[in-house]
């Protein structure tokens, strides 16, 4: 009787499963903000953190480190990848930032002494290229102190902003790896 029935469960569980399958979807809710929608972070070590939201048609990813070594992977939405996408990296400086598409990585480095130079290079499969102030995929990078005033490395509160160039991120590339080094570690 056991050889039976478990055939018949195989196929009992195949139909039920069919049946599933074929069941109406009712769609979710229209999201009238892009915060409504969830990127999928996944970080690498369990002291940083990593936030993803929206506000004003902008994405903010927000990276703290405490040890100033880190490293994530986002995949964003696709209207997250349609936007405008702004890193707020809360650290004392950024010796490098890896920030790689699978297609192309931006590296940035923002030196600890003002003027505080920004240097970015894009490596692709062609190579690796500097990349001058008026490159179409140089990012927007800018200290922000969170008192209002002029912000210095070491950062000891504020923001290193770094706004994406719409070419990194978007819907056939949705996942950006980053990769982030502090000089103050």
């Amino acid at each position: 009787m056991r050889h039976h029935l478990f055939p018949s469960m195989f196929f009992l569980l195949g139909a039920l499963a069919l049946l599933a399958g074929c069941q109406p979807v009712t769609p979710s809710p229209v999201a009238h903000d892009q915060s409504q929608a969830a990127a999928v972070i996944k970080v690498a070590n369990a002291d940083d953190a990593v936030a993803v939201y929206a506000q004003t048609g902008t994405t903010f990813v927000d990276i703290t480190s405490p040890r100033g070594i880190g490293s994530a992977q986002v995949q964003f939405t696709p209207a997250q990848a349609a936007g405008p996408i702004q890193l707020r990296f809360y650290l004392k400086g950024l010796e490098q930032a890896l920030l790689d598409n699978g297609d192309m990585q931006l590296e940035i480095g923002i030196s600890s002494h003002p003027p505080y130079l920004v240097s970015q290079t894009v490596i692709t499969s062609n190579g690796a290229r500097s990349l001058d102030k008026d490159d179409a995929l140089r990012a927007d990078v800018t200290l922000a102190s969170a008192e209002g005033a002029p912000a210095t490395i070491p950062l000891h509160s504020g923001q290193i902003a770094i706004t994406l160039p719409a070419t990194l991120i978007d819907a056939r590339r949705p996942v950006l790896s980053l990769r982030w080094v502090d000089f103050y570690r």
